[in-house]
């Protein structure tokens, strides 16, 4: 966790030693039903569809890094917490 460039707004890095996202799945990964193979076992596709959405609304970003297992979420400052 850490404050974007302006100092306004925040970013949040989480990453893990996991074998990541393959890079022909990044873009689908945020769709509301999409489960890797290695997910599907336990997973919904619904956590990062979710996270997708809730960051967007809120007039944030959330990307991939180009290490596979980085996420980075940026949300917009802009009044009182």
């Amino acid at each position: 966790l850490s404050p974007d460039v302006s100092g306004t707004g925040l970013i949040i890095e989480v990453a893990d030693s996991g074998a990541g996202v393959p890079a022909e799945l990044r873009e689908r990964i945020f769709q509301r039903g999409f489960s890797t193979k290695a997910s599907s076992a336990g997973g919904r596709g619904v956590g990062l569809a979710l996270v997708g959405a809730l960051v967007r609304d809120a007039g944030g970003t959330v990307e991939i890094g180009t290490t596979p297992s980085r996420f980075t979420v940026t949300l917009p400052g802009g009044g009182a917490a």
